[in-house]
């Protein structure tokens, strides 16, 4: 079946997509074009895996602010993101790993310092002693 432009009437090949005499569009190749418009559509819009994304923010503000009760509220929402990720087709799943890995560390390291009691060592300042000073009684209360 040979194709001819609407517009012109020049002779059409099978893949061509705009007639090489007027550059009209061919009508089959709109079709084809909106399809895969709809399909480029349909695999953006899918939807966000929010328990992994809020698991590996709340992980990673904690962290930077060391708030340990946080922490393992990342843990919790990171690990819940991971299980669902099968449900969002894997969207999520390395905001979800991040977010374990990061929560996973940080409760790792409170657990140390709280079972072995490591603390920071001190660094003491000397105290200088200064002579006495006479201080008039003009500048008392």
């Amino acid at each position: 079946m040979e194709k001819y432009c609407g517009k012109c009437g020049k002779e059409l090949s099978k893949t061509d997509v705009f007639c090489p005499n007027c550059g009209e569009k061919v009508p089959s190749a709109i079709k084809k074009m909106d399809q895969q418009t709809t399909t480029s559509n349909k695999s953006s819009s899918k939807k966000t895996n929010g328990m992994a994304i809020a698991g590996f923010v709340i992980s990673l503000v904690s962290a930077v602010l060391c708030c340990g009760a946080f922490n393992v509220i990342g843990l919790i929402f990171s690990i819940v993101g991971l299980a669902q990720a099968k449900k969002y087709d894997g969207n999520g799943k390395g905001f979800a790993i991040a977010g374990i890995v990061i929560s996973g560390i940080i409760v790792l390291l409170y657990l140390l310092v709280g079972t072995f009691r490591i603390t920071v060592p001190t660094i003491e300042i000397p105290n200088f002693d200064f002579p006495d000073i006479e201080i008039p009684s003009e500048f008392t209360f």
